[in-house]
């Protein structure tokens, strides 16, 4: 009968899985990171374009008041 010894002061704990799963969350949350900034830049660039349009209309408004 054959008696296995570890005789280190903590057992020994397999990480390497525990790694894998860290990485691929990171890749995920990396790739959903770099989606929703794209994201929020498209919808800044149209942000930008409908405050100019605003602007033009509330200056087309003024100066239509302004001759009335």
């Amino acid at each position: 009968m054959r008696i296995s010894v570890n005789l280190a002061n903590r057992p020994f704990v397999e990480l390497r899985p525990l790694f894998a799963r860290l990485r691929l969350a990171m890749g995920v949350l990396a790739v959903l990171a770099i989606g929703l900034g794209l994201a929020l830049h498209s919808l800044n660039a149209e942000a930008t374009v409908a405050r100019a349009r605003i602007d033009r209309l509330k200056a087309e408004t003024h100066q239509y008041q302004h001759q009335r």
